[in-house]
């Protein structure tokens, strides 16, 4: 996962390139939380990326996709809470 971020910040990509990264990078993260696969270096990289996209409307679809899942599968999909907090959004279901 670190691997797409570095090729995300460093790499010419257009936007739909980009948007589809980002998906790959959450889904990414999302995989290497259930996984318990998380090192410090990668919370710190993937909250760096957040902070870099959050702001881009662009990306908010994704945003609003992975933070609506249900509280019951944050087991399945952790990173909705983590989002969730981090964006600072709180669902509306």
């Amino acid at each position: 996962m670190e691997e797409f971020i570095d090729y995300f910040n460093t790499k010419e990509l257009n936007k739909r390139e980009k948007f589809e990264l980002c998906e790959l990078i959450i889904a990414s993260f999302n995989d290497a939380l259930v996984k318990n696969a998380i090192t410090k270096t990668l919370i710190s990289k993937f909250n760096l990326f957040l902070d870099k996209t959050k702001q881009d409307t662009h990306y908010s679809v994704i945003f609003d996709y992975w933070r609506c899942l249900k509280d019951s599968d944050h087991e399945s999909f952790p990173v909705s809470k983590i989002l969730q907090k981090r964006l600072n959004i709180t669902k509306n279901n």
